[in-house]
């Protein structure tokens, strides 16, 4: 009997930390350490070595991936039109004049930098397109 209730309570603490809310202090550190002034600060676990983060940090609403190891991944948020960059903003004029902007995430990763991701809508499609800060396209 005993060997059972120790089994199941291994089981729940186990699945508590594999789908539990509180990451791993490295995780936690590098966080605070990148977003000093963060609040409304909500995690959920992503992937098997990864975390994600919900938060407000000066004055935008944003999340981020962190790895296992506590690395930071990417952050990204929900931009308005106003704020695309203004090469962006003239590749899109250009090329895609009879699209309308529907939605923008810029992101920033450890790997690649910055980026965005702009879906457009025509009519009842819909696409989204990446491009760099200088107004490229990036390839699919």
């Amino acid at each position: 009997m005993k060997r059972i209730v120790v089994v199941v309570l291994s089981a729940i603490l186990l699945c508590s930390y594999m789908f539990g809310s509180t990451p791993p202090t490295t995780i936690q550190k590098t966080f605070m350490e990148k977003y000093k002034t963060a609040t409304k600060i909500s995690w959920e676990k992503e992937e098997r070595n990864e975390w994600e983060v919900d938060f407000v940090y000066e004055g935008c609403k944003l999340s981020a991936v962190f790895a296992e190891n506590g690395s930071w991944i990417e952050t990204e948020r929900k931009i308005k039109v106003a704020e695309l960059p203004t090469a962006i903003a003239q590749t899109i004029k250009s090329i895609y004049s009879d699209w309308t902007i529907h939605k923008i995430v810029k992101k920033e990763t450890s790997k690649i930098g910055i980026f965005y991701d702009v879906e457009m809508k025509k009519k009842d499609e819909k696409m989204t397109v990446t491009f760099n800060e200088d107004g490229t396209k990036v390839a699919d």
